[in-house]
């Protein structure tokens, strides 16, 4: 995956339990079916997700491994990349850690 990245939009740490979710921070272009492929140690990990119209792309992060790096791309519904506008540049590519999160009761 990284072989085809030229700019790469690196996300915050990404929690896989509880409400686990990869928020980007980008819009959707148009409504439709939509698909982040991750590279996991030379396998592709694809999480599709179903947007409506402006909201916010955002997937679901609960089935991935704790404590690793994941570079991907988002592509839609033909397959093409969809490019993540942020401010004056514009990504082909996101990448995050994921981590463990726990919540504390006293």
């Amino acid at each position: 995956m990284a072989c085809c990245c030229t700019n790469i939009l690196e996300l915050c740490k990404v929690p896989v339990c509880g409400s686990a979710t990869i928020k980007t921070g980008v819009n959707v272009p148009e409504a439709g079916d939509y698909v982040l492929i991750l590279d996991y140690l030379g396998i592709q990990v694809r999480i599709a997700e179903t947007f409506e119209e402006g909201a916010e792309l955002e997937f679901d992060a609960s089935g991935l491994n704790e404590d690793y790096k994941y570079t991907g791309k988002i592509v839609d519904a033909n397959g093409d990349p969809v490019s993540l506008p942020v401010g004056d540049f514009v990504y082909d590519c996101i990448s995050f850690q994921t981590v463990l999160s726990f919540s504390l009761t006293a």
